[in-house]
């Protein structure tokens, strides 16, 4: 667990990674759909800030189709997006354990 490596003010919460692990991690605060809508959103009308963090698409517009699609993962773009969404720091943490 990454618990260790937080600061006291944080909490951690376990996700099961299946595509939708990030958003479902966010919707603790808020509700999935809306927020990866949210984020899409927030991308679409800033392509300058979000394209250097575009990682597998070739484009925001690429990205933002097959960001609104339940299951696709979140990428860099997207947890910065949320986080700007959010005002607040995001953290991930990937496990090197199986689960």
């Amino acid at each position: 667990m990454a618990s260790r490596n937080l600061p006291p003010q944080r909490r951690e919460f376990v996700v099961r990674g299946d595509g939708n692990c990030f958003y479902q991690a966010i919707a603790l605060w808020n509700d999935e759909i809306k927020i990866r809508r949210l984020s899409s959103s927030l991308i679409e009308r800033n392509p300058k800030v979000f394209e250097p963090l575009l990682f597998s698409s070739n484009s925001v517009e690429d990205h933002v189709k097959n960001s609104k699609i339940t299951e696709t993962w979140a990428e860099t773009v997207d947890i910065f997006s949320c986080a700007s969404l959010l005002e607040r720091p995001i953290y991930t943490f990937l496990s090197s354990q199986k689960t």
